[in-house]
């Protein structure tokens, strides 16, 4: 048992040439998951309706 290892291909491997193994693949995977065109595009919706108010006005009323 010791630094030797069974892989799942009936390979042996070292622990540093497992990790390597396993941080290529996790390369890969954020390489696919991160990709621009993995999903499709879609169009930002939000939730929330913004309503502009109107600027204030500095003039002041007319007199009645």
């Amino acid at each position: 048992h010791g630094s030797v290892a069974a892989s799942s291909g009936g390979a042996n491997l070292t622990n540093t040439e497992e990790r390597g193994t396993l941080m290529n693949i996790v390369m890969q995977l954020r390489k696919v998951c991160n990709h621009p065109e993995t999903f499709e595009r879609r169009q930002a919706a939000t939730p929330f309706q913004f309503q502009f108010a109107s600027p204030p006005s500095f003039v002041p009323p007319p007199p009645t």
